[in-house]
């Protein structure tokens, strides 16, 4: 089982996702209503609460979680992401937010709108398209850039 977290601009989801890529459930936190800027504290309090409350209502055992990927609006760099101007945050680094029991599993980090682009490759819209852009508009603008079917990435990947 895979768990994927979307720190948006707005909201935060969280998703379990089957060995077969198909989305097993979901629950959104909406935070744009508040009226607030949230903070590190309650990004990983509300990580923290959910995750667990849905591992436990889909009766998931934490170490049956193999990876989790983690989508945001910013840089991602080893470890942390940057400039995350729609939560008001210069960096967040991972292991502030995600629960602890967490950390030892593969974690990927990348930014919310090749993550979009990624899905909509993997399982959407663009699966035959060998060269293509997608653009992703929500909260802020994103993009994914695809040549010969591969992703365009920066030189340095922020996989740890």
């Amino acid at each position: 089982m895979k768990l994927g977290i979307d720190l948006g601009g707005s909201h935060i989801g969280i998703g379990l996702i089957s060995e077969d890529f198909k989305l097993f459930q979901t629950k959104h936190i909406d935070f744009e209503k508040q009226n607030e800027v949230i903070d590190i504290r309650q990004i990983q309090k509300i990580l923290q609460e959910n995750i667990e409350a849905l591992l436990q209502e889909f009766d998931v055992k934490k170490e049956e979680i193999e990876f989790v990927g983690v989508a945001a609006p910013g840089v991602p760099k080893v470890n942390k992401i940057e400039k995350l101007v729609n939560l008001k945050a210069d960096d967040i680094r991972i292991r502030d937010v995600l629960p602890k029991f967490l950390w030892d599993k593969k974690i990927s980090i990348n930014n919310d709108g090749k993550c979009a682009a990624m899905a909509e490759k993997k399982k959407g819209a663009i699966q035959k398209e060998k060269d293509c852009i997608f653009l992703c508009l929500g909260t802020g603008i994103g993009a994914g850039v695809f040549l010969n079917g591969k992703l365009l990435r920066p030189r340095k990947s922020a996989r740890f």
